[in-house]
């Protein structure tokens, strides 16, 4: 699933300069030269290219950031139950230095910094 959403985010970042192409194409249409039938076959073909990279950069971002924070919810509940039972194999005197109260919020503020560098940021 990681790899899949590493793809679907390259795609999507592979898909950004073909805007720069296409606003090439759109200065070229202001040719002087070009009758007005060819003017209007560059228009049809350029809406055409604009409207298949928008939907190809739509289609990859979403895939590429759902599948990322799937993966990295899933990573996310695995080490948060190995960390819960290593958590619970301690000895007493562990919990009588710590501060029981602030173990959940801080336990919590972890995993949730976990999720979010593995998933969101990484794709």
């Amino acid at each position: 699933m990681v790899k899949l959403g590493l793809f679907f985010s390259f795609l999507a970042g592979a898909a950004q300069p073909t805007y720069a192409i296409i606003i090439g194409k759109i200065v070229e249409m202001f040719d002087p030269a070009l009758s007005t039938d060819e003017k209007h076959e560059m228009m049809i073909g350029f809406l055409w290219v604009i409207a298949l990279v928008s939907v190809i950069t739509f289609f990859s971002s979403y895939l590429g950031y759902a599948l990322m924070q799937i993966s990295s919810e899933r990573l996310s509940f695995k080490l948060r139950a190995k960390y819960l039972a290593s958590l619970m194999r301690q000895e007493v005197e562990f919990f009588e230095k710590q501060q029981v109260e602030a173990l959940p919020s801080k336990m919590a503020e972890y995993f949730t910094h976990i999720a979010s560098g593995s998933g969101e940021k990484t794709g």
